[in-house]
């Protein structure tokens, strides 16, 4: 017969921990996830001189971080400014405070994890016409995403990913097409980011971004991760 556990002495074996701590979270994530995402903050006001003004809106979106975090039905809106570099050709930019994210439910699991992601640079990126005229773009910018479990809220980042019409690690995008002033449309796809380990902070203990870091495996290495987006984009 086995032998059973000492008495005083009960067992601390480290993966029965890991699990009850994760069975634990798993069942407050889900009692305190709240039923619907607030409204995102609002963007600054959009430009209107300095070069070709647009406005853009990203919708039916995927996140995937790793192999088991992901998000769909993923939004947001942009607008910015195309201008023209004597070295490089036209060149889009949209300010930090011109890009809003939707916030959007991370699953993992049964975990459902309410997530805001939130540029904090500028995006920058060429634009160019293709022979069959479509438009190719491409737009690099570093994001945070910020995850509320347990009532706490994990930073993870900052991350950079490229979104492009083209191709980016074993995704492929889709060309802008239509007339100006628009809508032009097409698909913005990114797998060429590392997206780095949360981080212990005041609002994010160690044991919650451990926790955070063991569910999603953190950090993960360039290609792991994706994002995507439909996307429309008109001038002005």
């Amino acid at each position: 017969m086995p032998a059973r556990p000492q008495p005083g002495k009960p067992s601390t074996h480290p993966r029965i921990r890991w699990l009850a701590i994760l069975a634990l979270l798993a069942l407050a994530a889900m009692l305190l996830a709240p039923v619907g995402a607030s409204a995102s903050t609002s963007a600054a006001p959009c430009p209107t001189s300095g070069g070709i003004p647009f406005s853009s809106t990203l919708t039916n979106g995927t996140v995937t971080i790793g192999k088991h975090a992901h998000a769909s039905g993923t939004s947001g809106s942009a607008c910015g400014l195309v201008t023209f570099d004597p070295n490089i050709g036209l060149v889009s930019t949209i300010a930090q405070d011109n890009i809003t994210f939707n916030p959007f439910t991370l699953h993992l699991g049964l975990l459902s994890i309410p997530t805001q992601v939130t540029a904090v640079s500028d995006f920058h990126g060429a634009v160019a016409g293709n022979p069959d005229g479509t438009t190719s773009i491409t737009l690099t910018g570093s994001v945070t995403a910020t995850s509320k479990i347990l009532g706490f809220s994990c930073g993870i980042g900052p991350f950079t990913p490229t979104l492009t019409t083209g191709t980016s690690g074993s995704l492929s995008g889709t060309p802008l097409v239509g007339q100006l002033p628009g809508p032009l449309t097409g698909k913005l796809v990114a797998n060429d980011f590392a997206v780095p380990k949360a981080t212990a902070s005041r609002s994010c203990p160690k044991l919650i971004a451990a926790l955070v870091n063991l569910t999603v495996g953190l950090p993960q290495p360039a290609g792991g991760s994706s994002l995507t987006s439909d996307v429309s984009l008109s001038t002005s």
